[in-house]
């Protein structure tokens, strides 16, 4: 029933409920997105690995971690990982880690390969070091963990900008899984055991 001597008064009442569950909406939307960048257990979370990080990191920004075995316990399926780029003098984060589901492992920092003009007209782009002093760098130097694979990849995974030197298996290794993105990455002497029946011919991925 509309109040007496304001006839336009309930379509106000309305346009002013409509507006403040919008605001409300748009309020709890920008605050659950800050909170999962602050690893909030509501969201998808960030998590941050240096190879050049202290002990007893939280896996902040401000704090990494400074092994993979803790990002890979810490992190949840969606979660982002991130690479911190270390000095070259740094050796890389080992041990491998293998990603759940819909998660993505990112190198910080910008690009660590360049791409150059083709040598042919339609072939593929020459691709080359970026000569960057700091890279975001891991790898696998053992079969302890992971079979000696890097990066284990699982349904709907994204690797990027990651410099991944001599893993004893596999540079970034994927079994029945859907999904992927693998881009940007600058991969080298894989497979150091000498693997049977692991061998990668020569080939060109693109996007």
């Amino acid at each position: 029933m509309k109040p007496t001597g304001f006839p336009n008064a309930e379509p106000k009442i309305r346009q002013a409920l409509l507006l403040s569950a919008l605001t409300l909406s748009v309020t709890v939307a920008i605050g659950e997105v800050a909170s999962a960048d602050d690893n909030h257990p509501y969201g998808h979370n960030k998590w941050y690995v240096s190879a050049t990080a202290a002990g007893g990191g939280n896996g902040s920004a401000a704090a990494p971690f400074n092994t993979l075995a803790q990002v890979q316990q810490a992190s949840g399926p969606g979660d982002t990982i991130i690479v911190v780029p270390s000095p070259l003098s740094v050796p890389p984060l080992d041990g491998g880690i293998v990603l759940k589901t819909g998660q993505r492992l990112i190198g910080g920092g910008p690009p660590v390969v360049k791409f150059g003009a083709p040598l042919v007209s339609g072939g593929p782009p020459v691709v080359g070091s970026s000569g960057l002093s700091t890279l975001p760098r891991i790898t696998n130097t053992t079969a302890a963990s992971n079979s000696g694979d890097a990066v284990r990849l699982a349904d709907d995974t994204d690797v990027e900008n990651l410099v991944i030197p001599g893993p004893y298996r596999g540079a970034i290794y994927g079994q029945d899984a859907a999904g992927l993105t693998v881009t940007g990455n600058d991969i080298s002497g894989f497979d150091t055991s000498g693997t049977a029946g692991f061998v990668v011919q020569p080939f060109y991925a693109t996007n």
